[in-house]
Order: structure tokens, then sequence, then C-alpha cells
């Protein structure tokens, strides 16, 4: 599928622009073999969110988390759709930005966090590009980890 573009003349220096058209993914741009994140749970039995590309991972996520789309699911539906998309974006390597547990984020989504914060405070002391580091426990104001060669503990 080709991105469509929107081409304008600058009225000042007569210059042509050109920008890309937002376009929302649908089901009818995915490849019949697709994995959906809704397999057809509304009443229309329709398949939506293809979960086959980054940018369609991305998008999903991004109309799942409005409220006139999640409105349409129950609550065990909505689940199962976030966690096939959340499966989705951890397969390809995408973060969250959004919480998916009643707009809260997940503890896999705070340890996620922590440990990219540590792993930058690590690698501001050290000055090495690689490090390494594992939270062993937190609580909401400390975190208890091992860094560097796993034998000590830090909090």
């Amino acid at each position: 599928m080709t991105t469509p573009v929107r081409r304008k003349t600058c009225p000042a220096c007569g210059h042509n622009l050109t920008e890309e058209v937002a376009v929302r993914m649908t089901e009818a741009d995915a490849p019949a073999d697709v994995q959906y994140a809704d397999p057809g749970y509304q009443a229309d039995k329709r398949k939506r969110y293809p979960l086959d590309t980054e940018k369609r991972v991305k998008a999903a996520w991004s109309y799942i988390n409005k409220d006139e789309n999640a409105g349409k699911y129950g609550k065990g539906q909505l689940n199962k759709v976030r966690g096939a998309i959340k499966a989705a974006m951890k397969k390809l390597g995408i973060k969250a930005t959004e919480a998916v547990i009643n707009g809260k984020p997940t503890f896999s989504e705070i340890a996620d966090a922590v440990t990219d914060a540590l792993k930058a405070r690590l690698r501001d002391m050290s000055g090495s590009e690689y490090v390494w580091a594992w939270i062993c426990d937190m609580t909401d104001t400390d975190v208890v980890y091992q860094a560097g060669t796993g034998e000590d503990l830090f909090q």
C-alpha cells in the first residue's frame, strides 16, 4: 500500500510541498494470513487490528486505547485484544506508551522503565555503552538491583 500524499504550494515563494496523509490501518490492508488482535468479537464478526507489521501494531495500540473503540468490547474481550497487541509489541520490540490495566501502568512496564533508567545511570557512571542491570525487588520508592558482575546488590 502506498502512502497518500497531499501537495501544497507555498503562497509566499511558490515552493511545492508534499506531506503524507494519515491513513487508518484496516483489515482490508492486511494479507489474508495475518493474525488479528480482535478475531471478530463485535456483532459484525469482522476481524480488527492486524498484527503483522510494526506500523499496524502501533496503530492497533493507539486505536484500542481510545474510549470510543475500547467501549465496543466487554472487559474480558478488551483484555484479550490488548493482550494480543502487547504480545505483538513485545515480539517486535515495541515499547508501550500507554497503560493497559484500568489506566495504570503494569508491573512489567514499571520494571522496564526502572531497568532502562538504571542502565542509563550505569552507562553515565561507567562510560561504557553496554551495561547489565537486573531488578531483584522494588517498592514505590526504592529498588534493589544487581549490576556489573551480578554478585553485589545495590539499593
